[in-house]
């Protein structure tokens, strides 16, 4: 999504954050976009938030730094753009730390995962380990939450639309009374209070996340800053690996192997996690303060004065365009807050810039979403530039009144 970080004061510009899902609508192609970008940029600094895996990435155009981890966000040989490896996930609230025991009481569950129903967070290959582990260890607790609204209306190409009925077959009545499925309705991510889902972890004595590729999770430093050892793949890619060590943490690479993992730390009494080393490197607390601080180092390089306040209040949703949806409907995602077209981000730009879009710029980035090089439209704009708006609906029908005597 668009997130001001800062606003211009003075002779200090403001900041404007872009995600990596919005990249393909920043570019000097796109019509009318890089005039207003110049313009733009005289009032603000551009960064971009990079929240799943890219390689082989380049300079990209009006962008002045970059977050992203190291593992997520990997640059071509030539780039020079300055690169900051908080992310999204480095800024979580105090509610996430490790409970105390009198406090806590009696763990639950034994193994908890957190993901959406997408195909790609292999929920699937998680029933089938847990099918394992129970047939050797009927006693497991075990609690999936997963934020899916709808399954019917969900894609079945994406969308792993039949767990709860492989969750029905795979398990009987009696292991389901020790398997809880939290299928949880809410189209802005996990609709819990943040308070609540650290409650979660804390009763839990295992986390673990099933995908083979993330970008900067919240999931895993959520689980260890609640003192939980994580169980992935050995091939995770991106930055889900980035805070996991031998200490805190165990791989596997076959559903096997994965099932005997589970087996071994409960079968160990499964030590939990120290919480502490991670603290300063996770918690909103800490890296605000860093991140301005490398921030106004910036602004020096870049010979501008840093003044301003900087609007640092939930990045951990902000940054990523999770949960909080600010954008008009038919200028975003359904899900999420991330500029959908190449009209919208030029609409947003022009917002910055207090200028409303003209019709001509409407229609030339209509004809640009689609494809269009434009002779035939641009003949019939020329000739007839009313009757072509109002085709398109970018004027009101025009109004016509009956001759009267």
């Amino acid at each position: 999504m668009p997130h001001l970080l800062k606003d211009p004061v003075g002779d200090s510009k403001g900041i404007l954050m872009l995600t990596h899902k919005e990249k393909a609508f920043f570019q000097p192609e796109v019509p009318f976009m890089d005039a207003a970008m110049k313009e733009l940029k005289k009032q603000y600094v551009v960064g971009m938030h990079w929240g799943s895996p890219h390689e082989n990435i380049g300079t990209l155009p009006y962008i002045d730094f970059h977050l992203g981890s190291t593992n997520t966000l990997k640059f071509a040989p030539d780039v020079t753009t300055p690169r900051n490896t908080l992310c999204a996930r480095n800024f979580l609230p105090d509610c996430f730390n490790k409970m105390a025991p009198e406090t806590r009481g009696a763990k639950r569950w034994d193994i908890l995962s957190v993901a959406g129903p997408r195909r790609l967070k292999r929920l699937d290959e998680l029933l089938v380990v847990l099918r394992k582990v129970y047939d050797r260890r009927p006693e497991t607790r075990t609690l999936i939450i997963c934020a899916c609204p709808n399954l019917s209306e969900r894609d079945p190409e994406l969308d792993y639309v039949e767990i709860y009925d492989d969750y029905l077959k795979m398990f009987s009545l009696k292991e389901r009374e020790k398997f809880t499925l939290m299928l949880l309705e809410g189209n802005q991510g996990m609709p819990i209070l943040q308070e609540d889902m650290a409650y979660f972890y804390n009763q839990s004595r295992i986390f673990t996340l099933f995908t083979n590729k993330e970008g900067d999770p919240r999931v895993i430093p959520e689980a260890l800053l609640c003192g939980l050892p994580v169980v992935v793949k050995k091939h995770l890619a991106g930055g889900g690996k980035d805070y996991l060590n031998e200490a805190n943490s165990r791989e596997f690479s076959t559903l096997d192997e994965a099932a005997e993992v589970f087996l071994d730390l409960l079968r160990d009494d499964c030590p939990e996690v120290d919480p502490n080393p991670y603290q300063t490197h996770l918690l909103a607390r800490h890296t605000v303060p860093q991140l301005e601080a490398w921030l106004k180092e910036l602004f020096a390089q870049l010979d501008i004065p840093y003044e301003g306040t900087l609007y640092a209040d939930n990045l951990v949703n902000t940054l990523p365009g999770h949960l909080i949806l600010t954008l008009p409907p038919n200028k975003r995602y359904a899900s999420s807050n991330d500029l959908i077209s190449h009209q919208a981000a030029l609409w947003y730009v022009y917002q910055l810039l207090n200028r409303n879009i003209l019709p001509y710029e409407n229609f030339a980035l209509w004809a640009f979403n689609r494809g269009v090089t434009g002779k035939s439209y641009l003949k019939q704009l020329l000739k007839r530039p009313g009757a072509a708006f109002r085709k398109l609906r970018l004027l009101p029908p025009k109004k016509y009144t009956r001759a009267t005597a």
